[in-house]
């Protein structure tokens, strides 16, 4: 599996996501490429998809939703998604283990 690339920020961090919608349900798929991918049972329409991975990032991390922001790739399948208040550390730790 390859590893994931997560970057420390001064408040929180950043990774990428490879987004896959319309799955039959929410979670993580492994790794590709240094990006998490992600599947999700949304449909990538109005912002459906997008709003279900931060809802689903927030609920796995335990942070509040307002603690996750894409802050690339909204209307792409490829995004970077930026978690407040949590270190790269733990970040890495909950998304290995959510994987198993």
């Amino acid at each position: 599996m390859d590893e994931i690339e997560i970057n420390s920020r001064e408040d929180g961090c950043t990774f990428r996501i490879v987004v896959v919608p319309r799955a039959v349900r929410n979670q993580l798929a492994g790794v590709m490429a240094g990006a998490v991918r992600l599947k999700t049972a949304a449909p990538p329409v109005d912002g459906a998809a997008n709003a279900a991975c931060i809802q689903y990032l927030a609920h796995l991390l335990d942070v509040p939703k307002s603690n996750v922001e894409l802050i690339s790739g909204e209307h792409h399948k490829r995004k970077t998604v930026y978690i407040h208040g949590i270190k790269a550390s733990e970040v890495r730790r909950i998304l290995k283990g959510a994987m198993k």
